[in-house]
């Protein structure tokens, strides 16, 4: 029972001065305790500003926190407390076996303590350390209960939200399926730090080369960086890719008591506690108010204030010493602060490759209209890169056709370097002429390729003509020619030539074998192959048979579906051919005596004769008498008109008769004149008549 009722009462106490302690830190403004500080997180002193983290701090290590041991200062406290009471509980474990777990970078005990010529150990190191820092004080002279020295010293845990490890820009915010986010920072859970010390000025790097960084805040973005910057990285050594951390830590030792006019030595051990190699490690030290700078060890430079000391590269697990030997000058508490700082290189490398796109097209040639064409196309990539989400394009011309229509498209997908794929274009040649073809392929990344190849569709064309008489009198033959011509590309097959007949035209004759059909009244020809360029003709003999403007018509077909004619329109008239004759019918006639001309009109031509006027001039010595005919005749002194006769067919004839009496013996001439609408100059005969007397 009393064994617990000690422990309830150690753990009471614990919590009061742990409280306590809280209380006298926030009043404090100085941290009397000498403790050792991360070389790469500096921990500000009570009540200072926490910056925030800024955008400067991509990719540095994150800040370990840095505060004192609170739970080392309860357990102190309760280990005194124990030894107080000289009951010895099972809980209660020797200071010295605890100093490891209460050094928060896992430094290893200090140096040893040094010992005089009379071998008497001296108190150089006799001031705690970090593995150590409370072994010298008497556990005598704290009562039980009481609050030891290292509560009343410790400092509250503060904890502050570090920013990710790879943050993203507010501004920038990608969906989660978007595929040009590809290289999203991963997730990460906040962690308690402290505040990380104000950034170290640094020249900016110009390129993406190596990153460093400098003291706890590494420099792995550049901000504001301009166009116009040069690019002069390179890729740093394989081991500095990865995730780079060293670890330096630094610890300041110094003797438990000084005094003043008597030379003291302070000593600061760097430690690179990291798995990589820590860059251009400088080491700072305050000269303690009070003291004068003696020298150091090795040699540092003299700086406003203080010391420095360059020390190159520190590899992992690399420690060094230095040495400040100081003139003390005035009592009371003597002290400084050092500093580290240091630079981490991380670096990374890639490939740069440029993928190239070439097209290439076989070679058509001619082909045939109507025939398909299969063009042979070959896609490659001839680059470095692989050529992603290729496609090929075409748009047809004219002269081709294909049934998804005119624009095609086919997706090549990705193609890895010197990888090429072969595609098949099959579409149907629709026109003659030369066709200019362009190809096209483009991929991700403004990847383009373009090819040009021309080939002719080459095609047989038909052209037919006729000639011959346009205008043609009835019943007279007339012969035309007809021709047909290859003005095409290629060779015409197989060629029907047809010449339709007009009804009122009568087919004579055809030369190179022409065939009349009578139930078609049309003549046919044929021909085997008429080459490009070539021409041929045949000849037709027709005879009208019926005036008017009648129509022939030719046509030529040839395999392909080619076919063309032509049309000649001819003219057909009649030729009114009057032909009239006159008779005495009593040769000769006593004077006194009647006689009688038979005045005979015959159209002889294909056309009707119209408005047949006869007329009849009579001697002197012979008398008109009377007329008789189809028209009424009229006696004007010795002249005889008969009235037009409207119409006189073809091949019809028809008779005028004049009466005269001889008046006087002699030989007499009667003269008798035609004409007609198409005889505009009359047509004279004469017939003579003997008139005689006996007397």
């Amino acid at each position: 029972m009393k064994r617990w009722i000690i422990r309830l009462s150690i753990l009471v106490g614990s919590m009061a001065c742990g409280w306590f302690a809280i209380a006298e830190v926030q009043r404090s403004q100085e941290d009397p305790v000498i403790r050792s500080v991360a070389a790469k997180d500096e921990v500000p002193p009570p009540g200072a500003e926490v910056r925030p983290l800024t955008k400067t701090d991509n990719f540095s290590q994150p800040t370990q926190p840095v505060v004192t041991d609170q739970g080392a200062a309860f357990a102190a406290a309760a280990d005194q407390a124990a030894r107080a009471s000289e009951v010895p509980t099972q809980d209660s474990i020797p200071p010295a076996a605890n100093l490891a777990k209460r050094d928060p970078f896992g430094l290893a005990p200090p140096p040893t303590a040094a010992h005089n010529q009379d071998n008497e150990p001296s108190n150089r190191y006799a001031q705690p350390t970090v593995g150590d820092r409370y072994q010298n004080i008497p556990p005598a002279t704290v009562a039980p209960g009481a609050l030891p020295v290292e509560a009343k010293n410790a400092q509250p845990l503060k904890s502050t939200t570090v920013a990710p490890r790879y943050p993203t820009s507010p501004t920038s915010v990608s969906p989660v399926n978007d595929p040009q986010n590809r290289y999203t920072a991963p997730p990460t859970g906040a962690t308690a730090s402290t505040p990380p010390p104000p950034p170290v000025a640094t020249a900016s790097p110009k390129s993406w080369g190596n990153m460093s960084a400098s003291g706890s805040a590494v420099s792995a973005a550049i901000s504001g960086a301009t166009a116009s910057a040069d690019a002069i990285g390179r890729p740093g050594g394989r081991h500095q890719e990865g995730p780079q951390g060293p670890q330096m830590v630094v610890e300041k030792v110094v003797p438990q008591e000084i005094q003043v006019g008597k030379p003291t030595t302070f000593d600061i051990k760097v430690v690179n506690r990291g798995n990589v190699t820590a860059y251009d490690v400088r080491v700072r030290d305050e000269i303690p108010y009070g003291t004068r700078l003696l020298s150091t060890k090795p040699a540092a430079q003299s700086v406003q204030g203080g010391v420095v000391w360059d020390l190159g590269h520190f590899e992992p697990g690399q420690e060094k010493f230095v040495e400040v030997r100081l003139m003390p000058e005035a009592e009371g508490e003597v002290g400084s602060v050092a500093s580290v700082t240091f630079a981490t290189r991380a670096s990374a490398r890639t490939l740069a490759t440029r993928p190239l796109l070439k097209i290439d097209a076989s070679s058509v040639g001619q082909v045939m209209i109507g025939d398909q064409i299969q063009v042979d196309i070959t896609v490659a990539n001839l680059g470095s890169g692989i050529a992603r989400d290729v496609v090929l394009f075409e748009t047809l011309p004219g002269e081709l056709r294909h049934p998804a229509g005119a624009d095609l498209e086919f997706a090549v997908g990705d193609l890895a370097p010197k990888e090429s794929r072969k595609i098949n274009l099959v579409m149907t040649a629709a026109r003659a002429g030369v066709v200019k073809n362009v190809l096209s392929a483009r991929g991700e990344g403004s990847l383009a390729a373009e090819a040009n190849f021309e080939f002719e569709i080459i095609a047989p064309q038909l052209s037919v003509a006729i000639s011959g008489p346009r205008r043609r009198y009835l019943e007279r033959q007339a012969t035309y020619t007809v021709k047909v011509a290859n003005p095409g590309t290629a060779a015409a097959q197989d060629i029907e030539l047809v010449s339709r007949l007009p009804r009122a035209m009568q087919f004579v004759s055809a030369n190179n074998a022409g065939h009349y059909d009578a139930s078609t009244h049309a003549v046919y020809w044929s021909l085997q192959e008429l080459p490009e360029g070539e021409q041929g003709q045949v000849q037709l003999v027709t005879l009208p048979t019926e005036a008017g403007d009648h129509t022939l018509r030719v046509e030529s077909t040839a395999r392909g579906e080619l076919s063309d004619s032509s049309e000649e329109t001819v003219r057909v008239e009649g030729l009114s051919a009057l032909f009239f004759e006159v008779v005495d019918l009593e040769d000769p006639v006593e004077v006194g005596r009647d006689t009688a001309y038979e005045i005979r009109v015959l159209n002889q031509g294909t056309k009707v004769a119209r408005n047949i006027i006869v007329a009849a001039l009579l001697p002197d010595d012979l008398k008109p008498l009377s007329t008789e005919g189809p028209t009424q005749g009229s006696i004007q002194g010795n002249q005889v008109v008969f009235q037009p006769l409207p119409r006189l067919a073809p091949k019809a004839d028809t008779t005028f008769t004049v009466r005269a009496q001889g008046v006087h013996p002699g030989d007499q001439r009667v003269q008798v004149q035609i004409q007609s609408d198409d005889l505009k100059t009359p047509v004279t005969k004469e017939e003579s008549t003997k008139v005689y007397s006996d007397r």
